[in-house]
């Protein structure tokens, strides 16, 4: 495609206006973008770098090509979870949406991506983890899916269709008791989970960020926690800056986690996954259910928020950037309470009979 040449054109009210033809559509309609701004140079300016940015989109070809591209160009920005959960969405696109994938953007509506939606929601097979027939993808996943295309649209300057999008679901969390990690806390004495389980709990740290602590990132009874442990594609774990301004916090932990930290001379030699697998098999011993790893971190946010702690406090600790976690966690604790507080109710109307 030649480069063309912008004209400026001046309207009565003294602004200029240039006009970028862009094609014709299905129905043969040429399609036009105008920009309009007092300052010549400028207008013209913005009008160039609109029509570069849609001829990049045009030549890129199919969508699976600008997919491909975008994935190139964010790997060496992005952290390797993320990339690894791209490439996820990026390879079911390509095996099960294989007609979309090859469609040219130009040519894709916004019912084009919405079947594409809809039928993510569907019972079918994913292969990386659902057997067939047996589930569907959350309204979150797909979300991520809508928001994955999304993401390859701007990276060509182009804004995706407008499309339908499932609605958001609250995250189911499970906040266990005080009681319920007293015992884990006990069972783990002495083993290689002692440590992780109470930088969780009392951290509330993350699996990645137990896993990349080092006795250098202890000053005292305050931990940095600077470092993140993640996993490529490849299965390969790696060391990392957090993920989020927030997370690269100090944190002040109780004596004597500190003082089992350094008599055992290292904080953990386990992967993230192996931590989840081994605290899985301990609560299995314990007859507990339903309690992942993670959920540890839920624990200290009830537990904190019960003792009158604020909020700010809390989410600085935990290294959060938002309180939406914090919500979720109050409203599941009300939750649990409004349970208790109804069958006190129900006792003593009863009392009646």
């Amino acid at each position: 495609m030649g480069r063309t040449q912008l004209k400026a054109h001046k309207l009565p009210s003294g602004s200029y206006r240039v006009q970028v033809y862009l094609g014709k559509d299905e129905n043969g309609k040429r399609i036009m973008r105008s920009f309009t701004d007092p300052d010549e140079r400028h207008v013209l300016s913005l009008a160039t770098q609109y029509l570069d940015e849609h001829r990049d989109a045009q030549e890129s070809g199919s969508f699976g090509a600008a997919m491909n591209a975008f994935l190139a160009s964010r790997k060496p920005v992005l952290s390797p979870s993320t990339m690894r959960a791209y490439t996820t969405i990026a390879n079911t696109l390509k095996s099960d949406y294989k007609g979309f994938c090859n469609k040219n953007m130009r040519s894709i509506k916004g019912s084009d991506i919405q079947n594409v939606i809809n039928d993510l929601l569907l019972e079918h097979e994913n292969r990386h983890r659902l057997q067939k027939g047996t589930k569907k993808l959350s309204p979150n996943t797909v979300r991520n899916y809508a928001g994955f295309i999304s993401s390859v649209y701007r990276s060509k300057g182009i804004n995706m269709p407008v499309v339908k999008l499932p609605t958001k679901e609250r995250p189911k969390l499970n906040v266990p008791d005080e009681h319920t990690v007293k015992e884990i806390v006990a069972a783990a004495k002495g083993t290689d989970l002692e440590i992780p389980i109470q930088l969780a709990a009392f951290g509330p740290l993350r699996r990645g960020e137990i896993c990349a602590l080092t006795l250098n990132d202890i000053k005292g009874n305050v931990v940095h926690i600077s470092k993140d442990m993640v996993v490529d594609r490849e299965g390969v774990w790696h060391i990392k800056t957090p993920k989020t301004y927030s997370s690269n916090r100090f944190v002040e932990m109780p004596q004597k986690v500190i003082k089992a930290i350094k008599k055992q001379g290292f904080v953990t030699k386990l992967t993230p996954k192996q931590l989840s697998d081994k605290f899985d098999d301990l609560l299995k011993g314990l007859d507990i259910e339903g309690v992942r790893f993670h959920d540890l971190r839920h624990f200290c946010v009830s537990y904190l928020h019960s003792q009158g702690v604020p909020d700010a406090y809390i989410m600085k600790r935990g290294g959060w950037s938002t309180d939406s976690t914090l919500k979720s966690v109050y409203r599941h604790t009300l939750a649990d309470q409004d349970k208790i507080q109804t069958a006190i109710a129900i006792e003593k109307f009863n009392s009646f009979f």
